[in-house]
């Protein structure tokens, strides 16, 4: 400190010795010593760079990340850094935030996956563990099949990315899912959600692709469900929809609860999805949705609901007759239009090429201005774990793109 002190007053020596009136330090430790910036001003010498208060505030790196902290703006992650040096300070348990930046640095996953937490404790695990975290826009991976759209909403206003394959937060009241978007433009983040309809398959992006390019999109015609589109292929086959529908359960096609998939709300979901990225402003409620068994078949017993769909069987082998006599086929089609949104049983030509598809592949058809006669289709397998994780690290991929080239 003695030296340091001899130092300045050596140099402002030498500035009145010679008529200096300014000092320019360049880089180094000169240029961001507040103690030598005050000095000069005192001797009545022009520093050229930030003022002395400014230094004070800002130069110090402990004090400087510290006081960006405290006002919620993002800083350069680290585990030994002066940032987490300032957080152990600032944090009453020390060492499980030091283990989570620790964590956090190399890359662990910080949470269990098998964790039996329920959404409202990840929040406030989030709160008390993770939003305090120094980081750069990082992303939030959001893989569950649940009601997270405030948890969404709150790492969104931490300046979180999002990637989704959950439909469930897209699917909420429209006034809610527009308070989401608005909420991450301001903040100047992204939510990506490519997963969320038909997996891998680029069905978003294409959309997002046509409107950029300035064509309209006047209707959507889908197979969204690989569940159900394995149960059409089966019927058409002859085989009886109630042994249909007990092998997809067999199988690991259907969700637990079979139910979830017959009702075709994951399908509404879907259509929602595409009608609301289109700028479609709807909600889950308006969609003129058919289930694929009635009131009288329903059961909260798995096992009993899949033995009770035998009474459907002459019904759905009647409908797969009357289609094939005409050169058609049942597929399960979600209909976007202009007008109105309808999910349910459709009898298409056997030629065209969703009458083509087969098992649990799934299909879009886009009619637009360009596309108009002859539609722009995407086609390929809609669900299994690999597809799905193929789109949302597409989307991780292309958040990490924008962010390095600085958009």
């Amino acid at each position: 400190k003695e030296e340091r002190v001899q130092r300045i007053d050596q140099m402002i020596a030498i500035c009145r010795e010679h008529g200096y009136g300014y000092v320019f330090a360049g880089y180094g430790f000169m240029a961001e010593d507040a103690e030598f910036v005050r000095r000069l001003e005192e001797a009545g010498i022009n520093f050229i760079g930030p003022c002395s208060h400014t230094q004070m505030a800002a130069g110090a790196k402990d004090e400087a990340k510290r006081t960006a902290i405290e006002n919620k703006v993002s800083v350069t992650p680290g585990v030994n850094d002066a940032t987490t040096r300032t957080l152990l300070r600032l944090h009453p348990d020390r060492k499980a935030l030091q283990k989570l930046a620790k964590q956090k640095a190399g890359g662990t996953r910080l949470f269990d996956r098998t964790s039996p937490l329920t959404v409202k404790e990840i929040i406030e695990m989030l709160r008390r563990e993770v939003w305090i975290l120094p980081s750069w826009r990082p992303i939030l991976v959001d893989l569950t099949s649940e009601e997270t759209a405030a948890l969404l909403q709150e790492a969104i206003e931490q300046r979180f990315h999002i990637v989704l394959a959950n439909k469930k937060p897209l699917c909420v009241p429209q006034i809610e899912y527009d308070r989401l978007f608005e909420t991450a433009r301001e903040q100047r983040v992204a939510i990506r959600y490519e997963a969320t309809v038909g997996a891998g398959l680029p069905v978003l992006d294409t959309l997002a692709k046509l409107r950029a390019a300035g064509d309209r999109v006047e209707s959507i015609l889908g197979c969204l469900s690989g569940t159900i589109g394995y149960l059409m292929t089966a019927v058409e086959e002859g085989v009886p929809f109630s042994k249909a529908v007990r092998k997809a359960w067999e199988l690991g096609y259907t969700e637990p609860d079979p139910r979830d998939d017959l009702s075709g709300t994951d399908v509404a979901r879907k259509a929602l999805i595409l009608a609301r990225a289109l700028g479609r402003r709807l909600e889950l409620s308006e969609i003129e949705l058919e289930p694929l068994f009635g009131p009288e078949n329903d059961s909260d017993d798995a096992e009993k609901f899949v033995g009770g769909l035998a009474s459907l069987d002459a019904a759905y082998a009647k409908k797969a007759e009357a289609a094939r006599s005409k050169g058609n086929v049942l597929r399960y089609v979600a209909r976007i239009g202009r007008g109105k949104l309808r999910v349910g049983i459709e009898a298409v030509p056997q030629s065209s090429p969703m009458g083509r598809l087969r098992g649990t592949d799934n299909q879009i058809a886009i009619q637009s201005r360009r596309y108009k006669t002859n539609p722009l289709v995407v086609t390929g397998p809609g669900a299994g774990a690999e597809v799905t994780a193929a789109g949302v690290l597409n989307d991780i991929v292309a958040i990490t793109g924008e962010q390095r080239l600085g958009r």
